[in-house]
């Protein structure tokens, strides 16, 4: 009952001392650094709503990128799958093409060999009938000449190195081997015997490391109708290689061995002998 009284009695004596006036004085301080802390606080409100509005638009501005990104890109995908469609169909074509060129290159190929091996075969009937007018030719001249022997020896003769031959030779599908012996005579057995239709012929070096390999020789020499080794100018080493390979069968031609080392010497041996070899035929 009394307390009442009391809190009264005791706001009176505080109004009386001046001690509310200073309350609300501090009060007063006190609230004017609130509202300055306030209104700090709107303007950083504001700033970060200036800002949020800001980073909206760009965000706006990307996913409008974003989705006009994605549309070229599926664009761009519907070309890119139309141009490897295309060329998918350009490189099949192109890959038939090639097989087709491949195979006429071929066949081309192939003919070509057809005729080189034809040209060889008329080049050796052309010799050998050639070969056998100049012989009619040379008989008749002879039984037809009146002129004593003492006359017909004094006119100038036609000297050959390749030997007389009672028919002539026909080696148009004949392959030789030469087994040693310098490249240049073999260039010119080759290029004389080509006169008479010599369809191959091969030559196996004197000394060299490839030429004593068992193996190259046989390819080089296993389906030749003759091989001639010229025994004064070849390698031991290689010349028993290829009587290896005759004694092991696995040669399909004669073998024969020669001291000569020329050209004329080479040409006459081999005419000789398949002029022997046709005649017992």
């Amino acid at each position: 009952m009394f307390k009442p009284v009391l809190q009264a009695v005791q706001m009176f004596i505080k109004g009386a001392t001046g001690k509310d006036r200073q309350a609300k004085q501090h009060l007063s301080e006190h609230l004017l650094t609130l509202q300055v802390a306030y209104d700090q606080l709107q303007q950083q409100h504001d700033s970060l709503q200036q800002q949020h509005s800001h980073l909206q638009q760009q965000y706006d501005r990307l996913q409008q990128s974003k989705g006009e990104l994605s549309d070229r890109l599926k664009r761009n995908k519907l070309d890119l799958d139309e141009f490897i469609d295309v060329a998918d169909t350009d490189a099949k074509a192109l890959s038939l093409e090639i097989e087709d060129l491949q195979q006429r290159l071929h066949k081309s190929e192939s003919e070509k060999e057809l005729l080189q091996d034809d040209n060889g075969v008329l080049i050796g009937k052309v010799a050998f009938l050639k070969n056998k007018l100049g012989l009619s030719a040379y008989q008749d001249a002879t039984d037809s000449d009146p002129a004593p022997l003492a006359d017909r020896e004094k006119q100038p003769l036609n000297i050959s190195t390749e030997p007389d031959l009672a028919e002539p030779v026909d080696l148009s599908n004949i392959s030789l081997a030469l087994i040693g012996g310098h490249e240049t005579t073999y260039r010119e057995v080759e290029k004389a015997l080509k006169q008479y239709g010599l369809k191959r012929c091969v030559h196996v070096p004197p000394h060299s490391v490839a030429s004593s390999d068992r193996s190259r020789i046989k390819d080089k020499i296993s389906n030749c109708d003759l091989i001639i080794t010229i025994t004064s100018y070849v390698d031991h080493s290689v010349s028993g290689c290829v009587k290896s390979l005759k004694d092991a069968q696995m040669l399909a031609g004669e073998c024969i061995r020669v001291s000569c080392h020329g050209k004329s010497g080479l040409v006459r041996e081999v005419l000789h002998y398949f002029s022997g070899t046709l005649q017992s035929s």
